[in-house]
C-alpha cells in the first residue's frame, strides 16, 4: 500500500493493466480466473462486519487499482461469459512473507532486541489471515464460488496492532518494548470484513492468530 502512494503509476500497471492482460489470455483459452483483491477497497467503512456490498471508498492508490481490476473481472464475466471469482484478501501473513508486513517486522525487531515500531497509536485493527487459511480459501472458492461474485477472504477475528505488541514478545519469551512513531498516509483504522458469504459456501478459517504467530516464528 505504501509503495502505491510513492509510485501510483507502477501500482496501476501491476494491479490493473496486468489483470486485463491475464483476463484477455484467459478469455482466449477459456480458463477460469480467481482474482485476489483486497479489503482496502472499502477504505474506512462505518459498517462492521463489512459486507461485500459495501460501497467502494479506497483511501490509497492500491485500493483504487484493485477496485478497477475487480470491475474488469465483472465486465469479462458479463461480456464474454468468462468464469471469474473475486476474493478480497485481508492482512495475510505467515512463512515466506516479505519483512515489510507488520507481523514479521515485529518478530524480527523482538528477535534482534529492538523495540517494536508502532505507526500511530496502535489501536488500528485488522483481520489477520494466516497464509494456509488463505491458500485453502482461494482453492475452495475457485472450485465452489459463483462466477462473477465477490467474497471476503479473511479471519473472522480482529486484533489491534497493540495486541500484536503483547502476543509476539510473549511467544518469544521476551519483554515488551514499543516505540510509537508517526502514522503513514493511507493507513486504515479498522478492517473487519464479514466472512458470512464464504462460510455459506462451506469455508471457515482454522488458524488462530496465536498459532499463526508461532508458526511464523518457527519459520523465521
Amino acid at each position: 500500500m505504501i509503495y502505491s502512494i510513492r509510485k501510483p503509476r507502477e501500482d496501476l500497471y501491476a494491479n490493473t493493466a496486468t489483470t486485463v492482460n491475464i483476463l484477455e489470455l484467459a478469455r482466449k483459452q477459456d480458463i477460469p480466473v480467481v482474482f485476489t483483491s483486497t479489503g482496502s477497497v472499502y477504505g474506512n467503512p462505518n459498517v462492521f462486519p463489512t459486507p461485500e456490498e459495501y460501497p467502494f471508498f479506497a483511501e490509497s492508490p492500491y485500493g483504487v487499482s484493485k477496485m478497477a481490476a475487480e470491475e474488469y473481472c465483472k465486465v469479462y464475466t458479463r461480456m464474454y461469459g468468462l468464469r471469474t471469482v473475486i476474493l478480497r484478501l485481508n492482512s495475510v501473513y505467515g512463512p515466506r512473507q516479505r519483512f515489510i508486513g507488520v507481523i514479521p517486522k515485529f518478530i524480527r525487531q523482538v528477535m534482534e532486541g529492538k523495540p517494536m515500531t508502532v505507526e500511530g497509536d496502535g489501536i488500528q485493527s485488522r483481520a489477520f489471515t494466516y497464509v494456509e487459511d488463505c491458500v485453502e480459501g482461494i482453492v475452495f472458492a475457485g472450485e465452489n464460488a459463483k462466477s462473477g461474485e465477490v467474497y471476503n477472504l479473511a479471519s473472522d477475528k480482529i486484533h489491534s496492532i497493540n495486541d500484536l505488541t503483547h502476543m509476539i514478545p510473549r511467544s518469544l519469551n521476551k519483554q515488551r518494548n514499543v516505540v510509537y512513531i508517526e502514522r503513514k498516509k493511507g493507513d486504515l483504522d479498522k478492517c473487519h470484513p464479514s466472512t458470512e458469504k464464504m462460510k455459506a459456501l462451506g469455508w471457515t478459517p482454522k488458524i488462530s492468530l496465536e498459532e499463526g504467530i508461532t508458526k511464523t516464528i518457527e519459520w523465521m
